[in-house]
């Protein structure tokens, strides 16, 4: 009788932990990196640039855009020279948008060519039949400006973010002012909460 009463506990804590795993399932990190490589390096191609470097490695994926004749004062508005870089290991999975699919964020980030700034950011992809499409983006901090963010956690359609961001006096190395912000999904853009 114990023997078949601890088999029906073990089962029953069996069941449960699978429920657990369906309730919490994770995305799929490769397919979620060829779209945003698709969707962040493809349209970039388009444009006529002079040299294209790809390259990747176990935490990034990197495309460097050079102009031809290397000139610093080349119209960067017209032509975005510079890398552009993903982050194989900022992807976060969640349901984003409360339609039970899991969504995920990306940390993706550009650097000029000839300067020394650069912008970060989460690309905010949502899960449409286990196809994902770039809706928007969190702005995750640029040199010597908007604070610099990493994810804390994603729970009940928040994304809870932390980081440091710039006090008068601080030096574009060392942002030193301590925050804490949230954000949503609304109607397909990010909205911070105050």
């Amino acid at each position: 009788m114990k023997n078949v009463i601890f088999f029906a506990i073990v089962l029953f804590i069996a069941s449960c932990s699978e429920l657990g795993q369906k309730h919490h399932q994770k995305g799929d990190t490769t397919k979620v990196l060829n779209v945003v490589k698709s969707i962040h390096f493809a349209s970039l191609k388009e444009s006529s640039f002079g040299k294209v470097d790809l390259s990747e490695n176990d935490s990034t994926i990197e495309a460097n855009y050079l102009p031809s004749n290397f000139d610093v004062n080349v119209d960067s508005l017209e032509r975005p020279f510079g890398t552009y870089t993903v982050f194989k290991k900022q992807v976060y999975f969640a349901d984003l948008n409360d339609d039970d699919m899991i969504d995920a964020l990306v940390g993706l980030s550009f650097s000029p060519y000839g300067g020394n700034g650069f912008q970060s950011y989460f690309g905010v992809l949502i899960n449409k039949n286990n196809d994902y499409f770039l809706v928007d983006s969190l702005n995750a901090g640029s040199h010597c400006g908007e604070p610099i963010l990493k994810v804390d956690s994603i729970s009940n359609l928040m994304i809870y973010v932390s980081g440091l961001a710039y006090r008068h006096n601080d030096s574009c190395c060392c942002p030193t002012e301590p925050i804490k912000r949230q954000y949503v999904l609304k109607k397909n853009k990010v909205l911070m909460l105050q």
